[in-house]
């Protein structure tokens, strides 16, 4: 009798604790299957291998032909509900170019198509087809202009973009400061406006509250640190579940 009831418990443990794991396997199966589905409206999507590990980190994996579509595919993917991190193990098969080629190729190319002032100073010696844009520009669409173009160069395989947006006000008070910020978040994440708290000491912003998605909370950290007169950025926005 002892045996039975002993064995009974022992099953209806098992029973619990596999009841306990399928709900997860549920919504990890469920995530993935939203995540093939939007990167299906760009790309083949048997070009990539994706796994949901921990409740909402994404690994992907697989080639992509540029740097740019390592960087688009991350930002596809951010943009899925339910996605809280993201580790992108995606390899650039591009053409081979030497490191040397490539930076008086994209100096020229930058100096063809940018009306941005000493534009040619903006590559670093490329090593490992890494690419470093250095120096300042004026405005912010102007950094992610240059690292847009160097994305899509042929033989690069990464850009670091180092490249610092000049502050047009060197005095912005923290008021002053915090009113831009809030109208930038009004204007271009009204839907996250009303979730983000701004606060401001010194130049340096710290910015609290929660998104329903990664992309949000990455591009609002983005847009924070092009702001002009902003010197430090501490991101603690959460990702909340779907």
């Amino acid at each position: 009798m002892r045996f039975f009831t002993h064995f009974s418990i022992l099953a209806i443990l098992a029973l619990l604790l596999n009841a306990s794991t399928l709900p997860a396997q549920d919504t990890a199966t469920k995530l993935k299957a939203k995540i093939m589905t939007a990167l299906g409206r760009a790309y083949a999507t048997s070009a990539f291998k994706i796994a949901v590990t921990t409740p909402g980190h994404v690994v992907i994996d697989g080639d992509v032909p540029s740097y740019w579509d390592k960087q688009n595919v991350f930002a596809i993917v951010a943009r899925v509900p339910g996605v809280k991190d993201i580790s992108n193990r995606l390899s650039v098969q591009t053409a081979f170019v030497t490191d040397a080629v490539i930076r008086v190729e994209l100096e020229e190319y930058f100096k063809r198509v940018c009306a941005i002032k000493d534009v040619g100073k903006n590559v670093a010696p490329v090593a490992g087809a890494v690419v470093s844009l250095i120096g300042a520009v004026n405005f912010p669409h102007e950094k992610a202009l240059l690292k847009e173009i160097a994305a899509w160069h042929r033989g690069v395989k990464s850009v670091d973009n180092q490249i610092i947006v000049l502050s047009l006000d060197k005095t912005v008070s923290d008021a002053g400061l915090t009113s831009i910020i809030k109208g930038m978040l009004s204007c271009e994440f009204p839907c996250e406006e009303k979730t983000v708290q701004v606060k401001i000491e010194k130049g340096r912003v710290l910015l609290t509250g929660a998104v329903s998605r990664l992309w949000a909370r990455l591009e609002i950290e983005k847009a924070v640190q092009n702001t002009a007169g902003m010197r430090q950025i501490e991101n603690r926005i959460e990702i909340t579940s779907e």
